[in-house]
């Protein structure tokens, strides 16, 4: 694959810079002795097709136990355009809330279809056996808000 870049000065005519060439070979090389795992080339595949313009990022409030596994509990918090999430670990299940309690919620995971999550009438659920990245999709009447992906 060769890198074509808009001309700067230096080049002439948009012909690659003695840089240019160098960095190309550097990513050549650096792609060949050290792969993008799939599972992350899925990942970002995945996040660049459900993208859409009309859905809200909703923000994570409390990130320092994200990814971490062990004996501390699981506790997040997703907020965004009028919406929150909390999230627990409960002894291997992901206990949540949404609120407003009669927003639709849809769990993504990047080696599964979405899933439609079951919310009570106050906001509550109960996810078993999930591990790895996960996103939510908060669907509400006249929005969509979505979570960052995070790794349970």
């Amino acid at each position: 694959m060769s890198v074509t870049l808009p001309p700067e000065e230096g080049s002439e005519q948009g012909r690659p810079t003695a840089d240019d060439i160098l960095l190309d070979h550097l990513r050549r090389a650096v792609a060949a002795s050290d792969p993008v795992p799939a599972e992350v080339l899925a990942m970002a595949e995945g996040a660049f097709i459900h993208r859409s313009a009309d859905t809200q990022l909703a923000r994570l409030l409390d990130e320092e136990l994200v990814g971490v596994r062990g004996s501390e509990e699981l506790l997040l918090t997703f907020t965004g355009n009028g919406v929150t999430l909390n999230l627990a670990d409960d002894d291997g299940s992901l206990i949540g809330h949404v609120s407003p309690p009669q927003a639709g919620v849809d769990l993504e995971s990047p080696d599964q279809e979405m899933s439609e999550v079951d919310v009570d009438a106050v906001g509550r659920f109960t996810l078993a056996d999930i591990t790895g990245p996960i996103r939510f999709h908060i669907h509400l009447e006249n929005q969509d808000v979505v979570t960052f992906w995070v790794t349970i």
